[in-house]
């Protein structure tokens, strides 16, 4: 018997397996009732509904279990006769000729066999089916009686209580094949679940709705929103038709739908709940209302009227708003920031009533800027310009203290001081002068916050030395005396700048090095160091002083090098080295072939997408897919962005067979057998 179940169990697998590798074709859906099954099934597109429509569809039915017992084997039970088959044109008049079913019947029963004489029939023919077929689809999910009409359901009713059973459903003498198997148990009624993730958001004057249908798709088609004004006491429905939520291309992802209700009335508690209708016209209980109010607003802004301080730390705050809409808002507060582009945070965390317009503060700071903030019911904030409020202040700040001046080869100068002991200070000011009693000048265009700053002295400066000096500013652009002075020797000689290397790469079994050219003048020659990190063995080029590009082709495959530059100019004094680079030579050009995994024809829409997986994927800078043709040349069709592992291509030509193949080219120039 354990034997018998596990049969079963391998057999649904291996059929969940294919389904993956394989596009699925046959999507099934049952429901227990606990009067029978219902089950449901819906090709995939439309090219395999015409197909399959012709010969359709086999339902069978075995035992295999009773009261969770495994039986013996039994024979297979075919369920609605040998063949499903739509209703034929008598069968129809019994439904109502509404339009989504006259369009399910023009399906069913219209000419398929049109005659195809060029494209143009051939895309047209196409698209009348793909548009019948979704419309058709999607009255069938509302209405399970379609979907016995159409011959893609059926109801069996012939069934024993606590008896587990197979069904298995396939298309019927087709080309295209696939078969989808379900095990139910007729003790176990499926239950619809509650949605747990709905809830209301006020938007502005208007409330979203939201919920997660991804969460519920295998359950639900569409849903239904339900309101009441009356505390719960009575509910209306808000959609006179169901909300049928976009279909998402990937199933995994999380996916949130919405509906928009707006405001009947304010300051009155509006619950929302939602409900589920199932494929099988079912409708769940409802979720969890959700309650929300809405308060009128008002779009009434505070005004300022000053913000003056009357001591060292106190500040008195006056502003305006209308008397008339002080019913609209719970009340005021103010916030605060050093500028105008800042942040504005709240002073106090109490509310100031709304019929009050004035308010004593405390605070340290010399220069800040004020706003009145006016709360409304609904929780949005209507703002009033920022203040300015400045003390009176006509003390200069502390005066910084230079502690430390260098300069390198390059005439750098790196001036570096301690802040300010002052509160207030805002910014410095840096002065530099060639003699000492001489007036010095001011090198800094903009206020300085760093206690910091780097200056380049002219190569061919006359003077051996240079000075500086600097002052510190406060916030009310008081500026303190100067600092101490601090010279610096300037260097007799200057050797030139470095070349910088900006490109080192390998393909074609040689080096490609290039760099920009040093900023000195005149340079009259580079010189390139090659070290070879294997053997510590060094080599040093000689290259023009005009050239940017070096080619190395005497790199032995196997081997790292390090490769780093310096300048020479007319006085023959040399440049630090520029940054230094390695690079690897692989010991083979050519590596493995790219093996394609798997692909994905989309026949209706024409494209073929590849995936591939491959050892080396980390040192692959990019991908590229190329086709064989019929005289046995290559042709390239795409290029991956990226180091992807998989390609769409878009431009399929139906009915035609290519061989395809990927190339790998890598980061440091190789590329893969094809």
């Amino acid at each position: 018997m354990i034997k018998k179940l596990l049969f079963y169990g391998i057999l649904l697998l291996c059929n969940k397996l294919m389904a993956q590798e394989n596009v699925q074709k046959l999507i099934l859906k049952t429901h227990v009732f606990p009067d029978g099954v219902a089950l449901r099934w819906t090709p995939s597109n439309a090219y395999l509904w015409r197909q399959w429509s012709k010969n359709g569809f086999r339902v069978e039915r075995y035992k295999i279990a009773i009261q969770n017992k495994a039986t013996e084997a039994s024979e297979a039970v075919c369920i609605g006769g040998q063949s499903i088959l739509p209703y034929d044109s008598i069968q129809w008049q019994t439904l109502a000729q509404s339009k989504p079913k006259s369009i399910l019947i023009q399906s069913c029963l219209g000419n398929r066999n049109r005659r195809i004489v060029n494209k143009a029939d051939y895309l047209q023919n196409r698209e009348e089916e793909e548009q019948c077929y979704l419309f058709s689809m999607l009255a069938m999910q509302s209405d399970f009686d379609l979907n016995l009409a159409a011959g893609l359901g059926i109801m069996d009713k012939e069934i024993q209580s606590g008896t587990t059973y197979l069904y298995k459903i396939y298309p019927i003498n087709s080309i295209e094949k696939d078969t989808q198997y379900i095990i139910v148990n007729t003790d176990e009624p499926n239950q619809l679940p509650i949605i747990s993730t709905f809830n209301a958001k006020l938007s502005e004057q208007h409330i979203q709705l939201e919920w997660q249908s991804s969460d519920y798709s295998s359950d639900y088609f569409a849903y239904k929103l339900e309101r009441s004004m009356d505390s719960g006491k009575t509910y209306v429905e808000l959609n006179e038709t169901p909300l049928v939520p976009n279909i998402s291309m990937n199933p995994s992802t999380t996916k949130i739908d919405y509906y928009t209700d707006s405001v009947s009335k304010y300051s009155q508690l509006i619950l929302y709940r939602i409900r589920g209708i199932s494929y099988f016209g079912q409708l769940s209980l409802p979720s969890k209302a959700d309650s929300i109010i809405i308060y009128p607003t008002t779009k009434a802004f505070p005004q300022f009227v000053e913000a003056r301080s009357t001591d060292s730390i106190k500040v008195n705050i006056h502003w305006q708003f209308d008397s008339l809409q002080s019913q609209f808002i719970k009340g005021f507060y103010i916030t605060e920031c050093d500028s105008t582009e800042g942040t504005f945070d709240k002073i106090d965390s109490n509310i100031i009533e709304p019929n009050q317009r004035s308010i004593s503060i405390n605070t340290h700071k010399n220069t800040c800027y004020f706003k009145v903030n006016a709360i409304t019911f609904n929780e949005t904030y209507n703002s009033s310009l920022p203040a300015l409020m400045q003390r009176v202040d006509s003390f200069p700040p502390a005066i910084p203290t230079i502690y430390k001046v260098t300069v390198d080869s390059l005439g750098i100068v790196l001036l570096q001081w301690h802040k300010s002991h002052s509160s207030d200070v805002m910014a410095y000011k840096v002065y530099r002068g060639n003699f000492i009693n001489e007036e010095f000048t001011c090198i800094t265009s903009y206020y300085l916050n760093d206690t910091f700053i780097s200056d380049t002295l002219f190569t061919r400066m006359i003077r051996d030395s240079v000075h500086y000096k600097v002052t510190a500013i406060d916030h009310h652009y008081n500026e303190s005396s100067y600092s101490i002075t601090m010279g610096i020797a300037v260097p007799n000689a200057i050797p030139p700048a470095p070349p910088v290397i900006h490109q080192i790469t390998y393909t074609n079994k040689v080096v490609l090095i290039k760099w920009y050219p040093s900023n000195s003048r005149p340079i009259i020659r580079y010189d390139l160091t090659r070290i070879n990190v294997n053997t510590a063995s060094k080599k040093v080029i000689q290259i023009n002083s005009t050239d940017t590009i070096y080619i190395d082709t005497t790199v032995i495959a196997g081997n790292t090098y390090a490769y780093t530059m310096q300048a020479i100019n007319i006085k023959n004094l040399l440049s630090i080295s520029a940054k230094a680079y390695e690079i690897k030579i692989p010991s083979n050009n050519i590596m493995p072939m790219v093996e394609i995994s798997k692909t994905f024809n989309d026949s209706a829409n024409n494209t073929l997408l590849f995936y591939w997986s491959y050892p080396y994927h980390e040192d692959v800078k990019y991908y590229r897919i190329v086709q064989k043709l019929s005289n046995g040349r290559t042709e390239t069709i795409g290029q991956t962005a990226e180091n992807n592992s998989f390609y769409t291509y878009y431009y399929l030509k139906p009915y035609t067979m290519t061989n395809y193949f990927i190339i790998a080219y890598f980061k440091d120039g190789r590329r893969s057998l094809f």
